[in-house]
């Protein structure tokens, strides 16, 4: 059966429950019955949802202002999704701090309990959003409004809608997990799709930390590879607020998630980087890191790093999704290695190492067409052939091979070696 269906048929199920049990007055059956088509329009959109629920329980049981937070998974802390009643500005300040359970517990005294409901002053409701003896999260509203309804209607009602509340929240985290963990396989099958049809990692490894940090919704993105002893940041997606010369310059033995991360060739997650003594950047801001090793042959040959923003914002569901991403990304630097092989033994004479006639046909074309000046130098080895043949082939090579290398050390980077 269809999920979407099948929640469907639950939420008016447990509507029809509810009017059996409880004997609603044609009043509150009708809100029952608003209420749960209400939820059911919203149930494939969390924070659409919320809101909307938000709003209907602000104007609808009179409050100043609601607002409505979720558990994470482990049951660490509350973090707040939606408010209504609230300036963006405030509520955004508000999202930045997520309430620890132990706090949250000291708000909800069974002294102060009243049916399913806590009211810690005359000026606060809080609302438990219970589903299965669980708690899924906190509705807190304040301010009610006595001409809109009494305390005790206001109760009722409450107590009445959690239940519809609880069921819809619990089905659309469903559908949202679901969508997440698509997206996770969508990201990791579009960079593969990228390896396979992109051989150099100059125009891959952008495009690959692009896709990394849009699909999967992370603040920063950067993959680092070693150079002469260092980590260097090869590419990187995000990073607004950061000088990032200035950044590479700190990762070092002393200091770096990355560089950590690149010499145990272990994965790190940080939960809150604030806290984390290797972490290099801004620590002003709460956010989450998870640095990856990028391994070929059990060598570390890189890092893939991602920072998202908010503490505790990633986990070890995202820590999975980037070893494997880091496998791939493995693989296209192999690859990569392998392609630009071929391509210099394509262009290049394999005993001295100069390029060959085929670049210097290239190079006319080129200057040609861009209506360039430039100049050919020819040098011609008299009696080389007469050499070769009295002191053998080996001893010849020895001296073409010499010869290029003093060329090469006496020519001009801009200017090019031919053989």
């Amino acid at each position: 059966m269809n999920l979407l269906l099948f929640l469907f048929i639950a939420v008016l199920g447990l509507c029809a429950y509810f009017w059996k049990r409880h004997k609603l007055s044609e009043e509150e059956k009708e809100l029952v019955k608003e209420f749960s088509w209400l939820l059911q329009a919203s149930i494939q959109d969390l924070p659409g949802m919320l809101r909307m629920i938000a709003e209907e329980i602000r104007e609808r049981l009179g409050f100043k202002t609601v607002m409505i937070g979720l558990l994470d998974e482990k049951k660490r802390w509350l973090e707040r999704i939606e408010a209504v009643g609230i300036t963006g500005a405030s509520f955004e300040d508000l999202k930045r701090y997520r309430i620890p359970i132990q706090e949250l517990e000291e708000r909800m005294r069974e002294a102060d309990k009243i049916g399913n409901v806590f009211m810690p002053d005359d000026d606060t409701i809080i609302v438990p959003i219970i589903r299965k003896e669980e708690i899924l999260g906190v509705l807190e509203g304040t301010s009610p409004d006595g001409k809109v309804m009494s305390m005790g209607k206001r109760i009722r009602l409450l107590n009445l809608l959690l239940p519809l509340i609880a069921k819809a929240i619990e089905n659309a985290k469903m559908i949202e997990e679901e969508k997440h963990t698509l997206e996770k396989v969508g990201v990791v099958y579009e960079v593969a799709s990228m390896i396979g049809r992109i051989m150099r990692t100059d125009i891959l490894l952008p495009q690959v930390v692009e896709a990394i940090r849009s699909r999967l919704n992370y603040l920063n993105v950067a993959i680092l590879l070693p150079q002469r002893g260092r980590l260097k940041i090869k590419v990187h997606a995000g990073y607004p607020d950061i000088d990032m010369k200035k950044a590479e310059k700190e990762i070092g033995p002393e200091r770096g998630v990355t560089y950590m991360v690149y010499k145990t060739g272990e994965p790190m997650l940080v939960p809150d980087v604030r806290k984390e003594p290797l972490y290099v950047g801004n620590r002003s801001i709460g956010k989450s890191e998870i640095a990856v090793p990028i391994k070929s042959k059990g060598k570390v040959i890189g890092v893939l790093d991602v920072e998202k923003f908010g503490a505790n914002s990633l986990d070890e569901s995202d820590l999975e999704v980037l070893k494997i991403l880091a496998s791939f990304i493995s693989v296209a630097l192999e690859n990569a290695s392998l392609y630009e092989k071929v391509e210099k033994m394509a262009i290049t004479d394999p005993l001295t190492g100069a390029y060959n006639h085929r670049v210097l046909q290239d190079e006319i074309k080129h200057l040609l067409k861009e209506k360039r000046r430039f100049s050919i130098l020819f040098i011609d080895l008299d009696n080389f052939k007469a050499f070769n043949d009295s002191l053998g082939h080996i001893t010849g090579d020895k001296i073409l091979k010499e010869v290029v290398r003093i060329v090469g050390k006496e020519i001009k980077k801009r200017e090019t070696r031919i053989r």
